[in-house]
């Protein structure tokens, strides 16, 4: 009997491994919430209704937008996103005034909350706001997305369709797309999908494996010892990676909490760029070196000493022919030396480091390993996670000035979870002006947020890119 449902569109698209994983542990554990947060200052109030209509086409040309997660009964088959057929477009944006004064440290308390607070597990899995109130006119717009339906580069490429090159909206002259079509499907029906699924997939994995068998042979006689070392070679990479770390390697960052604090720092692009040049090496390489001096500078203060840090350092495997739902980022942990005071030392380091890791043989098939780790107890993943000391991630961003609803976008940050670790930095660059850092600490870790952006900024400054007086206020900037 063949299985009726495997092509019926109502079924949904199943999450990935790697996606199916981060759902899992999001949904069980309070320290390992998923939803990130893109943070736009605005010149003024973006147009509402342009907004409304921006977002709604957002929703059909980015179908995971209207969908919301189902789960099977029991351990078998994987999550599945259908199209909500109760979608309404109002529940997910919101529209309020900060209380007087509208201050960036006032914004940053709502922020807070926002992302604090868990996204409906029965809808769609985001929602936005515009935030009024604040000085001169300016206004903020934050839109939350959880992980496990988009990657950062993912969120930067469908916040992108919100935004215009100029204050005029050039939209209202493209047809709009017909929204997905909602399907009748609860968790008995995905349940028996899934059975029929697993059955099918067994079934062809063994064909494939008789088919491949003339083959392999023809390998083994031909280069033996090639195919053996590949072997050994792939094996090794799996082990590394799947390594398991009993704590931090910072002595001052061991304890992990359930909150967080979201905080912001801007840092001029060209100097940033220019400092790449300077040491010899890219953005990327400095940034992390930046990002290795300002925990050096935090733990000093604290009469810490700090040798190495493990880090999260997520790597892209995305291509020009995916799209942006999904994740087509892995996480390598790498080790970094934060004593060693000289720049250019650190910034070779961790262009060799990185090099490294991107050259892990299992690293583009993580996803498989990924859909082990999704079987195995949320409180084994959420260990493995808190032996990081940091997540550090530089995020491509748009290089042009920028619109959404008639208003101009001076700064745009990303806010992202601490999955585990004791802080997660993230850099976006924006406009060719601005790397902007988002920065979520863990209260239980760094339980005073300010001092440890202050030590950060020390950072950035001694590899050659002073972020300047009110970098961490940009309403105090301009």
């Amino acid at each position: 009997m063949t299985d009726q449902t495997a092509d019926i569109p109502e079924w949904g698209e199943k999450l990935s491994g790697f996606n199916s994983a981060i759902w899992r542990t999001s949904t069980s554990s309070p320290q390992m919430r998923s939803a990130m947060t893109a943070l736009f200052l605005l010149d003024r109030a973006p147009d509402r209704a342009e907004l409304l209509s921006r977002m709604d086409r957002l929703t059909r040309q980015y179908p995971a937008l209207r969908q919301r997660v189902v789960e099977p009964m029991g351990p078998l088959g994987q999550p599945r996103l259908v199209v909500d057929p109760h979608f309404d477009l109002d529940f997910h944006v919101g529209l309020y005034r900060l209380p007087d004064p509208g201050t960036w440290d006032v914004l940053m308390r709502d922020v807070r909350r926002q992302i604090m607070a868990d996204l409906d597990r029965d809808r769609p899995l985001w929602r936005a706001a515009v935030i009024e109130g604040l000085p001169g006119g300016r206004a903020a717009l934050t839109m939350s997305m959880h992980h496990a339906i988009a990657d950062g580069q993912g969120m930067v490429m469908m916040g992108a369709g919100l935004l215009d090159l100029t204050r005029e909206s050039d939209m209202s002259h493209e047809p709009m797309p017909e929204p997905p079509t909602p399907g009748r499907v609860d968790r008995g029906t995905i349940t028996v999908a899934a059975l029929g699924s697993a059955g099918r997939r067994a079934g062809a994995t063994g064909f494939r494996a008789l088919g491949m068998i003339p083959g392999v042979t023809r390998t083994l006689l031909s280069d033996p010892v090639g195919s053996a070392t590949e072997a050994v070679d792939m094996a090794a990479s799996v082990s590394r990676l799947a390594q398991f770390h009993p704590a931090p390697l910072s002595q001052l960052l061991q304890a992990r909490g359930a909150t967080y604090t979201p905080r912001t720092l801007d840092v001029p692009f060209p100097a940033l760029r220019a400092a790449a040049r300077e040491h010899g090496g890219s953005l990327n390489d400095v940034f992390l070196a930046a990002v290795t001096g300002g925990m050096r500078r935090y733990h000093e203060e604290a009469g810490v000493s700090v040798e190495r840090l493990r880090v999260n350092v997520p790597i892209s495997f995305r291509t020009g022919d995916e799209g942006a739902v999904g994740n087509s980022v892995t996480t390598a942990r790498i080790e970094l030396d934060a004593w060693d005071p000289d720049v250019r030392t650190r910034v070779a380091q961790a262009r060799a480091v990185v090099a490294a890791a991107k050259a892990e043989p299992f690293l583009p098939h993580i996803d498989a390993l990924a859909d082990v780790f999704r079987l195995a107890p949320v409180e084994v993943s959420v260990r493995l996670t808190q032996s990081s000391d940091v997540t550090a991630s530089n995020v491509p961003g748009i290089p042009v000035p920028l619109y959404v609803g008639g208003a101009k976008v001076l700064r745009s940050y990303p806010l992202v979870p601490t999955l585990g670790a004791a802080v997660n930095i993230t850099m976006l660059t924006y406009a060719g002006q601005w790397c902007s850092l988002g920065i979520t600490t863990d209260d239980a870790a760094i339980p005073d947020a300010d001092a440890f952006v202050r030590c950060l900024g020390e950072g950035f400054a001694e590899v050659g890119a002073e972020p300047g007086e009110h970098a961490s206020d940009p309403l105090s900037s301009d």
